[in-house]
């Protein structure tokens, strides 16, 4: 049985004046409740024969990976994958050729100011009529959009549970096995994340590891938080291996947004730095943080922090 795969079609963000909202290629709007746009996006068939396609809005979905991703069914759109409009959804591309489609994005009265992530996908159809014979395997294309209610914009988000993790532990084996650590003796750091704002954020870290024998490890992290996801956890990695005893971990957090933002105000709160001394096999765990005002009180008041004092 022969298995023929569709080439992809490729979809890419037209040259227009909208490029000057993303250096990435994305579809990047800033709107108000109410307005509409149209914008164009451009589609090219490499391959050496015509291919239909169909393209759509989806929302944006956020994988326990932290990957974005657009969800799979329409049904599942709650926002903004609702608000693109095509005027055909099934389109032919025909071979070596490159078109342009036109599409309107259209965000709804009273919708609440903030930041809205979905994405412009394309699908290859299945054109198969010989009742299954053949296996086609689709493959799906898409280029994220990024849309921005204006109005009451705020860039803030949490870290806390910082913490230094055994790889020895028999607790961390499930923890270790989901994250592909199998067989990895070195240290792995984590902590929890969360976006309490209303905007897409990248949560920039710099971290220094210093191990028992005084070999230090350094480097950073970067953590896409999306709004109204919840709280996430990330993972660092050292190529050091686990040394038993005293460790320490110095992180210092900066939060920016995402996409650059030139309507409205954006009220930002720009925090933290971590440092923590822990012994392995010990009790004794020293947390010494600076956060800002309304993370220190939950702190406090969950009895997180047992000192602080200058860093």
């Amino acid at each position: 049985m022969s298995i023929p795969i569709k080439a992809d079609v490729g979809i890419i963000r037209q040259d227009n004046q909208y490029k000057k909202n993303s250096k990435n290629g994305w579809f990047v709007y800033q709107m108000k409740a109410g307005e509409e746009i149209e914008d164009v996006a451009v589609l090219t068939n490499s391959t050496n024969s015509d291919q239909n396609v169909e393209i759509y809005g989806r929302d944006a979905e956020i994988t326990s990976d932290g990957i974005y991703t657009v969800v799979s069914n329409k049904l599942q759109n709650k926002d903004a994958g609702n608000w693109v409009k095509f005027e055909k959804n099934i389109i032919n591309v025909p071979a070596a050729t490159t078109i342009e489609v036109p599409f309107k994005v259209q965000v709804p009265e009273g919708t609440v100011s903030g930041e809205y992530g979905a994405g412009v996908a394309v699908l290859s159809i299945d054109d198969n009529k010989d009742g299954g014979a053949n296996v086609v395997v689709k493959t799906r294309n898409a280029v994220r959009m990024y849309i921005t209610v204006v109005g009451d914009l705020k860039l803030d988000s949490e870290v806390k549970d910082l913490n230094i993790i055994d790889p020895t532990d028999e607790d961390y084996a499930s923890e270790r096995n989901t994250r592909g650590y199998i067989g990895c003796d070195n240290i792995v750091a984590k902590y929890t994340a969360k976006n309490v704002g209303n905007v897409y954020s990248n949560l920039n870290g710099k971290y220094k590891i210093t191990f028992p024998d005084k070999q230090v490890k350094e480097g950073e992290v970067n953590s896409l938080l999306a709004p109204g996801y919840g709280e996430r956890t990330f993972y660092v990695r050292s190529d050091l291996l686990f040394q038993a005893g005293e460790i320490k971990l110095e992180f210092n957090f900066q939060t920016g947004v995402l996409n650059e933002i030139n309507e409205g105000k954006v009220k930002m709160v720009i925090f933290l730095r971590c440092f923590l001394i822990q012994s392995i096999g010990l009790k004794n765990r020293l947390m010494i943080v600076k956060y800002h005002v309304r993370e220190l009180l939950r702190l406090l008041k969950k009895k997180q922090i047992i000192y602080l004092g200058r860093l």
